[in-house]
């Protein structure tokens, strides 16, 4: 395939965007994309500050599909696609590529051969603690460039592949969220269990940890493990640190392991659980602990399931100390509370984790591959050595859904018995919009003990919920400060809220002086359609 060699600003240029002030910003507007905007490959408007409408600002204007780049900070070199139909600024340190020939150059496919510059640009980020990087720099990059319409050819192939890994990803959640919630309907939570609970050491033969000596490293021989060693629930025995049959012989005293032993992470990336799966020796470092559970007691892949659910997650949340490295106490990891379950009804669940643990494993299969390919295919791109690209590469590798022997939990049935379950939870007499995002939050809530403060949520859930009777603003600032949101709004803000919700057109709250108390009260309108 024929290429030519340019300098990227030859047929493309790096703008800058608009020094707003902060009397510049306000809560309602147009929005102003910063760098902390960028995130996953994609530039949004969610949480973005806003600006009143202004000619000054026009010429800095982004427009849905446009790249932009993080110049400064940690995030230098982080690119995204700005994602919304409305219309945004861009403010300073926020660079976004504009074409100069559209006959020369595809916006699709110059995203790729961005994503391909993308280390380069991180490498020749200066000023140390707080990186930087220039348009003359990105400007000067050489780039290899195929005709036009063997570059939209090229970026619609390889954006299948980047929808793809997408796909996998959020399949991934999905089954990570439907044992969540079987785990929910079936055991309750943790304020509400729908049996008794028991601390862990109840159901262990045995809880420690790994070694605390630091042992002697061969250059062979039986696998040292760390924590980076426990990831997407398996263990990684790919390692560069081994230890000697001598020294093993000495560690494994320890911590005698067998298969359906539980390791969990304890120190830094903590909360991780595994199951012992394979005869294969190995041993581990302190920061992971070791779990025997008494099978006359519990069946091993419900307590998986359980160390993997957020009835016990939100415990370890409460439980780890530290601050620049957060760690969970062997003592606290063993009073962990676990729902003291029938066997029969244990069982039942581990089926369906062994199940869903097949179709994920299947999917972070497929997920990596697409990655590698995608990076290859890319990196190829970059260097005007992509000859061909054959469509069923992309497009063949999973279009096959994976079954498991049994009863099939195929992605479709999970995604409906979580839409059934969703819709499960009682209506608040919110608009259908509205109404659903709540309840799903109320979801999260019983699955993390938290979420993120939303004034409708506050609006149907609390204010209208909850006062029946006439109330006071304190009272009413007492119930969100109790709730658990992941982060209150100040006072005044909370006061700035009210008035607004006040001073609305048929006002689902409306106000009136109490002669008795001498207080302003807060009474809920019923028939304002709020």
């Amino acid at each position: 395939m024929e290429t030519t060699e340019y300098r990227l600003g030859d047929v493309c240029k790096l703008r800058n965007g608009y020094a707003f002030k902060s009397e510049n910003f306000s809560n309602e507007g147009i929005p102003v994309i910063r760098i902390s905007n960028i995130k996953d490959d994609e530039a949004t408007s969610n949480d973005a500050l806003r600006t009143a409408e202004s000619s000054v600002f026009e010429k800095f204007r982004i427009y849905k599909g446009d790249i932009l780049i993080a110049m400064s900070g940690a995030t230098t070199g982080k690119f995204g696609r700005y994602n919304s139909d409305h219309k945004a600024y861009q403010n300073q340190r926020v660079g976004c590529f504009v074409i100069q020939d559209e006959n020369k150059l595809n916006l699709d496919y110059l995203y790729i051969l961005l994503k391909g510059l993308q280390k380069k640009i991180e490498l020749d980020a200066y000023g140390g603690g707080q990186p930087n990087i220039s348009a003359s720099i990105i400007e000067n990059y050489k780039i290899r460039l195929p005709s036009l319409e063997n570059q939209v050819r090229i970026s619609k192939i390889l954006y299948k592949a980047q929808s793809l890994i997408k796909l996998r990803e959020t399949s991934i959640k999905l089954l990570d969220e439907f044992l969540k919630m079987k785990f929910i309907k079936l055991f309750g939570t943790l304020s509400s269990p729908k049996f008794p609970t028991k601390p862990l050491k109840t159901f262990a033969l045995k809880i420690t940890d790994g070694t605390h000596q630091s042992p002697k490293f061969t250059e062979s021989g039986i696998p040292f493990l760390f924590v980076s060693n426990i990831k997407n629930d398996e263990i990684i025995y790919e390692t560069d640190r081994f230890i000697s049959e001598e020294e093993y012989d000495i560690l494994i005293k320890r911590t005698p392991i067998e298969i359906g032993d539980i390791l969990y992470t304890s120190v830094g990336s903590y909360g991780n659980p595994a199951i012992v799966k394979s005869l294969k020796k190995f041993c581990f470092q302190r920061h992971i602990a070791y779990i025997k559970p008494n099978e006359n007691r519990i069946n091993y892949i419900f307590l998986f399931g359980a160390l993997k659910s957020d009835f016990v997650k939100a415990q370890v949340e409460r439980s780890v100390r530290g601050a620049a490295q957060k760690t969970l106490n062997l003592s606290d990891l063993k009073a962990l509370l676990i729902p003291d379950v029938p066997k029969e009804l244990q069982i039942k669940y581990a089926e369906v984790v062994n199940e869903i643990e097949k179709i994920k494993k299947s999917f972070i299969s497929s997920k990596s591959f697409l990655i590698d390919l995608y990076h290859s295919l890319s990196s190829k791109a970059l260097k005007g050595q992509l000859e061909t690209i054959e469509r069923g590469v992309i497009e063949g590798i999973m279009d096959v859904q994976p079954k498991v022997s049994g009863d099939v939990i195929a992605v479709e049935k999970i995604n409906k018995e979580l839409e059934e379950f969703h819709k499960s939870q009682p209506h608040t007499g919110a608009p259908d919009e509205i109404d659903n995002t709540i309840r799903q939050l109320e979801v999260e809530l019983k699955i993390r003990g938290e979420i993120p403060f939303w004034d409708e949520y506050v609006k149907y859930r609390i204010v209208k919920g909850k006062f029946k009777e006439p109330f006071t603003f304190a009272q009413l600032w007492e119930e969100i400060t109790k709730f658990p949101f992941e982060a209150v709004p100040a006072y005044d803000k909370m006061a700035n809220l009210l008035f607004k919700w006040l001073s609305e057109e048929n006002a689902f709250i409306k106000q009136r002086f109490n002669e008795s108390t001498k207080e302003i009260e807060l009474i809920v309108h019923e028939t304002a359609e709020a």
